[in-house]
């Protein structure tokens, strides 16, 4: 969990140290060191309905990256890879246009948007823009 805030560089970080366990800010987020954790952008459905996560843009912004998984959950479950693995941005892509995604949700659902390493987190700084709609 992301239990300290820094209000001079605005990130959500671990209380272990920042880079050791991932970093959120309000435009970005940075991998872990760890494998075995994800660092993700949490959304919390304030109602029941259909969410549509329109297209948006995935990009790699560390020049140092080799490569970045990202996945959406709802919950605990990945509906984005439909294939239930995360999708990997490769280093020289840098850039992924991420699709449109559809799904019924209920009040209180977890979105996650979550973003890992390939080998190692140096460098993977990840910007994702997208936006949310729920229709009743």
């Amino acid at each position: 969990m992301l239990d300290s805030y820094n209000t001079e560089k605005k990130e959500w970080h671990h209380s272990s140290g920042r880079f050791a366990r991932g970093f959120v800010t309000e435009g970005t987020l940075h991998a872990s060191n760890d494998k075995l954790f994800v660092t993700t952008k949490t959304y919390t459905s304030p109602k029941a309905g259909n969410l549509v996560i329109n297209p948006g843009k995935a990009k790699i912004l560390g020049k140092q990256s080799d490569g970045v998984a990202i996945a959406v959950y709802l919950n605990d479950t990945i509906i984005w890879p439909a294939n239930g693995k995360a999708h990997i941005i490769a280093p020289e892509q840098k850039e992924y246009a991420t699709p449109k995604v559809e799904t019924a949700v209920n009040a209180g659902d977890k979105l996650r948007f979550a973003v890992s390493n390939v080998e190692k987190a140096a460098g993977d700084l990840l910007s994702w823009q997208t936006s949310l709609v729920i229709k009743e």
